[in-house]
């Protein structure tokens, strides 16, 4: 009877530890391990990427992400997807942002990932989860950086197709810069 208890144990303690944890915010937290790049610490890196802005989603494969095309308007509709980028390597990928509200640039409320630079070229992974499939890593390229906005390939898997999506740069204010990440 006792054997059989430990064995148990044992066999719950080796299955809770191969799940991936959750914060408050119920987004999943993996080990860096579970990633195929390795965040670098690079000052160089740090000049190509800025981390004291958040870079909104405009354009996806000819979607247009701008708001009031006809009359020539150059506002942001505000559709809340966004990156932002960290030091030491993270990243993490918003949903639902109000860029007027800090509390909604915490990176406890993002998918979290990691971004590397591989022979000049900069490259970021997230790790998804879907209902059917279970856990997925995508990665993304980044293969244009201007002044104001990024462009990042995103390659094709099984569950996601490849696309092309394009970010403006938005300039956060200091007293959004307070939040660390999770991860």
């Amino acid at each position: 009877m006792v054997s059989r208890l430990f064995y148990i144990g044992i066999l719950f303690l080796i299955l809770y530890g191969c799940a991936p944890l959750k914060n408050e915010y119920a987004q999943l937290r993996f080990k860096s391990k579970r990633f195929t790049i390795k965040p670098n610490k690079s000052v160089i890196l740090n000049t190509k990427i800025d981390t004291s802005s958040f870079y909104l989603k405009v354009l996806e494969d000819d979607r247009n992400y701008m708001y009031d095309i006809k009359n020539q308007k150059k506002e942001i509709k505000n559709f809340g997807i966004g990156i932002k980028f960290y030091s030491g390597g993270k990243v993490g990928l918003f949903n639902n942002v109000d860029i007027k509200n800090k509390e909604t640039l915490d990176p406890k409320k993002a998918t979290m990932g990691y971004y590397e630079e591989i022979n000049g070229e900069l490259f970021l992974e997230f790790i998804f989860n879907h209902v059917q499939s279970g856990n997925y890593l995508v990665k993304n390229k980044i293969f244009l950086i201007e002044n104001d906005s990024v462009k990042i390939k995103s390659y094709k898997k099984a569950i996601s197709p490849e696309h092309l999506a394009i970010y403006k740069k938005i300039e956060l204010p200091n007293e959004f810069l307070i939040y660390t990440p999770d991860w």
